[in-house]
């Protein structure tokens, strides 16, 4: 019995220390959480009491180094912001003029900044409104995401979602049609 006294004794030793160390990575884990949350609420107070501070000269006379590189700072995100919103507008722009459309009336190639079909006059405010108009509600989509998805797909381009039950339900909706005739 001596035996298997010494592995027991060994299994249950081997249990509390794997709890033990269990338990021990769960504590520093909630530590390390809490101390996240400790210094987000700090910072949270520390630019709430920046704030509140930066109009009275009295409490900035001994931090006026820290006051001017936090607003040298803040000047220069505004100009990076700025710098942000011109770019990305000229990509817009840039988006927008190089877009290509289709002509309702003959199919040719229209640019965002032509006039008119070049094939066959049409303007481009209504090759535009064609464009923008709503795709036939018989279109096939998507059961998961709602991707448009052309015929004989069998997965989704979008979310790659398996397309075949949309073909049994089609089917069955149709035995269901037909029966009813």
């Amino acid at each position: 019995m001596g035996f298997l006294d010494t592995v027991t004794s060994a299994f249950n030793k081997g249990t509390a220390s794997a709890k033990r160390t269990g338990r021990l990575a769960q504590l520093r884990l909630q530590a390390n959480d809490l101390l996240r949350q400790r210094r987000d609420l700090t910072a949270q107070l520390g630019a709430s009491l920046y704030e509140t501070v930066k109009e009275i000269p009295e409490l900035r006379e001994s931090r006026e180094p820290l006051f001017a590189s936090i607003e040298d700072i803040d000047q220069k995100r505004a100009r990076i912001d700025e710098e942000i919103a011109e770019i990305e507008a000229q990509i817009e722009a840039q988006r927008a003029s190089s877009m290509t459309f289709k002509c309702p009336s003959c199919g040719a190639d229209v640019s965002s900044g032509d006039m008119f079909c070049s094939t066959c006059g049409i303007s481009i405010e209504e090759v535009k409104a064609a464009y923008a108009a709503p795709e036939p509600a018989d279109s096939l989509t998507c059961s998961v995401c709602g991707a448009t998805l052309s015929e004989g797909d069998r997965f989704c381009m979008v979310c790659g979602a398996k397309q075949e039950l949309i073909e049994e339900v089609e089917q069955a909706a149709e035995a269901v049609a037909s029966e009813e005739q």
